[in-house]
């Protein structure tokens, strides 16, 4: 337990860092790989989801179906995660780039 609290301790030792406190740069950076992975993403799901919908109406909602659902929602879950970061990280470089 010491070695798991040690190493908590070393991961967690610098202070957080909120978004406004970031270089224009590291936002810019941040900004474009959250970009890149939502936009992935949800590339992948728009021709995933369509397929689902259209196998799972024909044969019904079974225990697999379930779980590919809650599987796609989870990516969903991602793709809204990491386009609210590319969103925020866009947002903070129009307030100061271009007010």
């Amino acid at each position: 337990m010491k070695i798991l609290d040690s190493v908590t301790g070393f991961i967690t030792r610098n202070k957080k860092r909120s978004f406004e406190e970031l270089s224009d740069w590291m936002l810019a950076v941040l900004g474009v790989v959250a970009f890149l992975v939502a936009g992935y993403w949800g590339l992948m799901l728009s021709e995933a989801v369509p397929g689902f919908i259209k196998e799972t109406n024909q044969t019904g909602i079974s225990l697999p179906a379930v779980g590919l659902g809650l599987l796609l929602g989870g990516f969903g879950l991602s793709v809204w995660f990491f386009g609210c970061i590319a969103a925020r990280c866009h947002t903070l470089l129009y307030e100061r780039w271009f007010k």
